[in-house]
């Protein structure tokens, strides 16, 4: 008895709920959504089970609102705050690739010619990335950043695209490529709106880059790390044009040295070559510079203390 009283009850229920929807689905157009939830619920035959069928629209609203939520949290932005676009690539981070690349340039030579793990720490800094080394691949992991051949890109995205993934525009990059997740988790808020990621720098000896950077994001790098031949022992930090930023001559443990050589070869015959290819010729300037000071500082030594030494015995 109490059973079928409880059945009577749901469907009265029902009754009364379907005819509110009617009623207020003549008066306005914006009812006709939760109708739609609403009549799904009740006329999925899953519902007596407990089930519920998903409505037709959610999956476009779910997306709608991941894709709102990240841009905000990567973006570190409030919709009135105005950001500077770049016409060529609209994905870029225009303030945080200037931030980065100032970073870059700052870094000192005790900085990146030190141990090895802690100046690719100092490159991470300047890139607008923490050093995470316990994470998943995909979930804010670093450990691989700079560290290797390909992922030396420091590509500085807006929080809007940070999501974006490879539909096959890119050549090499698995499809899909999805690196939203890591980005939000990584990205230095400080360094400005957006997000940084090392991206791979796979087809960037194109003209234009063909890389993840450019045509999945459609951004600008603040910086590649590129290692220097013939030794491959110094690297070079370079912008989006290939212009000089620093370089550094690491100790310790460095990427292996298949890694570097397959790193030059990879930006060979491009723009994002030159700087390494001349970077021997600086350092040796820069030596033979400072050794002609030291000689002249050495030799005006000497001709003080000997004409001391002649006016003591006049």
């Amino acid at each position: 008895t109490l059973l079928v009283c409880m059945l009577r009850r749901l469907l009265r229920s029902k009754r009364n709920l379907l005819k509110s929807i009617r009623r207020l689905g003549r008066t306005s157009r914006r009812a006709r959504q939760p109708r739609t939830l609403l009549s799904n619920y009740f006329h999925n035959s899953d519902s007596l089970r407990g089930g519920f069928r998903e409505p037709y629209f959610s999956k476009s609203v779910v997306a709608m609102s991941s894709a709102v939520s990240a841009s905000a949290t990567v973006a570190g932005t409030s919709s009135t705050e105005s950001v500077e676009i770049d016409k060529k690539y609209p994905g870029t981070a225009v303030k945080r690739m200037k931030s980065a690349m100032q970073r870059a340039k700052s870094l000192t030579k005790d900085q990146l010619n030190g141990s090895w793990d802690e100046v690719r720490r100092h490159i991470l800094w300047a890139a607008g990335l923490k050093d995470i080394t316990n994470a998943a691949p995909g979930y804010g992991y670093t450990g691989h950043s700079f560290n290797d051949w390909n992922h030396c890109d420091a590509c500085v995205m807006l929080g809007k695209v940070a999501y974006n993934k490879n539909e096959g525009q890119v050549q090499g990059i698995a499809m899909g490529n999805q690196l939203g997740p890591g980005i939000q988790i990584a990205s230095i808020k400080e360094l400005g709106p957006g997000g940084t990621w090392s991206t791979c720098m796979m087809g960037c000896n194109k003209d234009p880059p063909q890389d993840v950077a450019h045509v999945q994001f459609k951004a600008r790098i603040a910086f590649k790390l590129v290692w220097c031949p013939p030794n491959f022992d110094t690297f070079v930090l370079v912008d989006d044009d290939g212009k000089y930023l620093n370089h550094g001559s690491p100790t310790g443990s460095l990427p292996s040295q298949r890694d570097r050589v397959i790193n030059y070869k990879m930006v060979q015959e491009s723009k994002y070559a030159k700087e390494a290819e001349k970077i021997n010729e600086k350092i040796k300037g820069s030596n033979d510079e400072k050794s002609q000071t030291s000689t002249t500082t050495t030799n005006s030594q000497k001709n003080g203390g000997s004409d001391g030494e002649i006016k003591e015995a006049a």
